[in-house]
Formats: C-alpha cells, structure tokens, sequence
C-alpha cells in the first residue's frame, strides 16, 4: 500500500529492535506476574491455604445488602450482592480489567474520529465525473489573451478527439487589480458580511472576488436542480457557501451572506458592478470541490461574458481562465499526449483520476492502520477479560458447591451469576465510561491546539460498550457456568480441601 504513496522505492522490513523488544516485554511481563505472585503464595501457611481463611474475610457490616437489593432481585440478588461483598479482591480484578477495556476502547474511538475529520478535511470525498482538467489561464484580461484561449482550447478538443469521450468548459475571472479586496464588493456593509470569529481590528482581508460560468446547459440544469428558474436568476449570483478554512485553530465558513445582500463595486464615483445574490445553497455543480478554501459565486454565460467585457476589467489586471473537464477512458495516456505538446506548454494539466485514486489509498492506509489498532486493543481487552472472569469463576467453584449442596437450585444458582454479572457490567460501565469521557476530553484538547473541531461526545462508542461489555460478560459466564454445572459437588468440596 505504501509503495504507491512515496517517490522512493520501499521494502519490506521488520526493525530488529522492535524484535528485541517484543521479547524483552514479554520476558518482564511473565517475570512479574509470577514474581509478586509467588511472593504473596509465600508468605500464606499451608493450613491456611488449605482453610481459606484469607481468601474470604466475612464481617456483618461490609457483607450487609440493602433491603432494595432484595426487593428488586429477591434471594439470588441478595446473594449475589453478598458474594460480591465477599469476594472484594476477585471482583475488583474483574472490575479494572472491564473498566480499562472500556476506557481505552471510548478513547480510541474518539481519537479515530478526529483522525478521520482531520484526513476529510485534506482528502475529501470529490464529486467529479471527469476524468482531466486543463486550466488554461491568462494574466490579463486583454480580448487578444481570451482569442489564444480559445484557440487552444479548440486545438485540444481537435487533435486529441480519440481520447476524449466527453467534456464540460468551466471559466472563471477573478479581480486582482491593484485595489481589489472582497470588501470592495460587499457595499457598505463591509466586513459586516464576515463570520464573526473571522474578525480583528485591523485585520487586511486579502479575498478576491472570484466568478464562474459553467457553460450554458450545465447552469440551466444547475438552477434547476436547486428550484430556481433561468429567467429568474440568469443576470444574479448563485452563492454556494461551502467555503471553509482554518482560523484561530477552527474550521469555519468565511462569508455570512442571504438571499437578496449584493455585491457591488465603484471606481472613481461610477458603478462598475452590481449583483444580487439571488440562491445561497449548498449544492455544489459538476467538477466543484466540496471542500474548498473560499466559496462560490456562480454566474451565466450571458452575464460573466457582459462582467469580463467591461473596459475596467480590461485595463485592469486580472486572471481569466478556461478549466476543460474532460472525461476519458485512459487518464493516463491522455495526460502524457497533452504534456509531450510543445504548443501546450503553458497549460497546468490536472489528472483527476490519477488524484483521487491516490487519495483512497491514503485513506484507506489510514484506516487500516487506526481500525487496526482499535481491533488489537479490542482482542487484547477481550482476551483479558475472558481470562480474569474465568479464573475467577473456578477458583470460585468450592463455594458454588458449598451452595448447591445446601438445596440452592439451578435455576437460583443460575439467577445468582446472572445478577453478579450485571453488577460487574453496570460498576465497569458507569467508571470506564466516565473515564473513557475524559481521556476524550483530554484528548479533543490536544488536537484543539492545532484545530479546533469542537468537542465531540463519544455517544455510539459509549453504546458500543454498553453492548460490548454485556454480551462479553454474558457469555463469558455462561461458558464458565457450563463448566462448573458438569462439576460433581462432593468431588469439588473434596478436593478443595486435600
């Protein structure tokens, strides 16, 4: 996946240290487990051992269960509540384990999401259905610069017919003369039309004023899809208000225009444009990127051709260009034809296809490697678990029989371990999540010191947990309760006690 993302070749290598490593936890892992173990086992006398006496400490107090335990549960509630009591530190094993499986999930999952908005905000889903695009640029808006356009334009759409199955014209001019600011346009209002966060005193707006034309049947289709109708709109600014950009380390749209605010410009004490903003919309026309950096003014044909024709534009400097969107069966091949052209030098040729296959590879290396974190962390939670419950469970199996052969039956003893099972749940929950909600904190935090996305509440990982959580312990229990049902109870009391 990586070979396709870098200029430079790439093999496939595994670094020796992170070997040496692996080796060297594992070896310290294993040490310690049976270290301190050994060392607590060490200090208990055989007889005690034998006895049980320190495995459970029974005092009225600490073992005493509230009256609504059992008028909620009834009898296997209360012992189950009682078990719990008395198997303080087993549970409290069963607890952390759940707790930071938890709490390590919510955290992950949320640093996953701001991962993914971060790489949507650079690798956007495009909405093209073109294949190449070919700017073909001017640095003035002389009728002379606008002929050589077009006859480019039609030397590319003549010679290389054979790889072009269909294409869309997209012009566009932006204002840089000397003067020019995007305030200049927003009449008197001025920097009333900028989103608030966006404003400081003294702030120099450097925006130009940027129009398009999307060819005559594109805009008729456009307009129509957004519920207008040409007569209507044909000589007024549609304004696509998708434009966003980081300020102050936030994502926010820059302009906060409406229906009917116009734009307007004088020079030297005449008008020179006057323009009513007749859609705002967030509807983007074909070939139009939905994550761009400032928005959109589209226009028609029939007025940019009047606005471009101005004798101010004409004396003035300003970039007029012509983007061909062309759409064709070998990207590739085309893109080589067009730049070995010596007469079409002075084209910037953009593959789309080539970018956006590039983009999903990028994607999705990001993917696998944030999904495939979650899902190690997850098998490790998982495993953990399962483990420490089960373990729990048989070194539990002297008592259950103690119960059984008491007269408790299966179906009490069966409610008992249901109910520890949802105490062991609803405790693991109520701490990981509130955890597991300021780790997301924490996090949201240090990604808001280069980008503020805001904070975003972890709910579906915290529903994810809640399912997670219960269908693990439940069916770790009922694993474990499979096991010690098929247990004899005299031979588990005897053997206990040998």
């Amino acid at each position: 996946m990586l070979k396709d993302l870098v200029t430079n070749n790439i093999v496939f290598s595994v670094p020796l240290i992170a070997i040496l490593f692996s080796i060297l936890l594992a070896i310290i892992t294993i040490f310690l487990s049976s270290y301190f173990s050994a060392r607590k086992a060490q200090k208990v006398t055989p007889i005690e051992a034998i006895r049980s006496n320190n495995d459970i400490k029974i005092k009225a107090k600490k073992v005493k269960s509230p009256k609504i335990i059992k008028k909620i549960f009834g009898v296997g509630g209360d012992v189950a509540y009682k078990n719990l009591k008395r198997n303080r530190s087993k549970y409290r094993t069963t607890v952390i384990s759940l707790v930071v499986s938890i709490t390590i999930f919510i955290a992950l999952s949320t640093f996953i999401n701001y991962g993914f908005d971060m790489t949507g905000l650079y690798y956007n889903d495009l909405n093209f259905n073109f294949d190449i695009a070919l700017y073909i640029n001017t640095e003035s808006g002389e009728r002379a610069d606008r002929d050589e356009q077009i006859k480019i334009k039609n030397k590319i759409l003549r010679d290389y017919s054979d790889n072009i199955k269909s294409y869309s014209e997209v012009r566009s001019f932006t204002d840089t003369s000397a003067t020019s600011n995007l305030t200049d346009y927003l009449t008197e209002k001025g920097k009333d039309y900028y989103r608030e966060s966006y404003i400081d005193d003294g702030d120099d707006f450097g925006d130009l004023l940027t129009i398009y034309a999307i060819g005559e049947k594109p805009y008729k289709d456009f307009v129509k899809k957004i519920g207008l109708k040409y007569e209507d709109v044909k000589d007024k600014i549609i304004f696509i208000d998708s434009g966003t950009f980081s300020y102050k380390k936030q994502q926010i749209k820059l302009l906060k225009m409406k229906e009917g605010d116009r734009l307007k410009k004088e020079k030297d004490g005449k008008e020179i444009f006057n323009m009513e903003i007749a859609k705002v919309t967030n509807e983007l026309p074909t070939g139009f990127m939905e994550h761009s950096t400032f928005p959109y003014f589209i226009v028609s044909d029939e007025e940019y051709d009047k606005i471009t024709d101005l004798d101010i534009y004409k004396e003035d400097i300003g970039i007029d260009n012509i983007q061909l969107e062309i759409y064709t069966e070998n990207a590739d091949e085309l893109e080589k034809q067009l730049s070995q052209d010596e007469e079409l030098r002075g084209i910037n040729i953009n593959n789309i296809e080539s970018m956006v296959s590039s983009q999903n590879r990028i994607v999705l290396w990001i993917s696998v490697f944030l999904y495939g974190f979650i899902i190690v962390i997850t098998l490790i939670g998982v495993t953990n678990i399962f483990n420490t419950i089960t373990t729990n469970m048989n070194l539990r199996s002297k008592e259950f029989a103690m119960l059984k052969s008491i007269g408790m039956t299966k179906k009490e003893f069966n409610r008992m371990i249901n109910l520890e099972s949802i105490f062991y749940g609803i405790k693991s929950l109520i701490i990981g999540n509130i955890l597991g909600i300021g780790l997301s904190y924490l996090i949201y935090k240090a990604i808001a010191e280069e980008m503020d996305f805001g904070f975003m509440l972890p709910y579906k990982s915290i529903i994810i947990s809640i399912i997670f959580v219960m269908v693990i312990v439940g069916i770790t229990m009922r694993y474990s309760l499979s096991k010690i049902n098929k247990q004899n109870i005299i031979e588990t009391i005897r053997k206990e006690n040998i």
